[in-house]
């Protein structure tokens, strides 16, 4: 939990514009996806998964695809 209090705390400080508050809300109410569902989504679509990078202890996960 401390993770993610200080992302948000951090991207307070960084944008200034109470984005910080809609990212709480963000989190709160489960928008955000596991990643092993975005896998399956961009494979079905017809990528392939070339590189996997997780930030912050995979609070966020970035993809880098290749279109087949």
């Amino acid at each position: 939990m401390d993770e993610i209090n200080n992302f948000i705390d951090n991207i307070e400080k960084a944008t200034d514009t109470g984005f910080g508050k809609e990212a709480e809300t963000h989190i709160k109410e489960e928008f955000s996806t596991y990643d092993w569902i975005l896998k399956e989504m961009l494979k079905r679509v017809g990528f392939s998964i070339d590189k996997v990078e997780y930030v912050n202890e995979k609070l966020f996960t970035c993809f880098v695809c290749t279109k087949k």
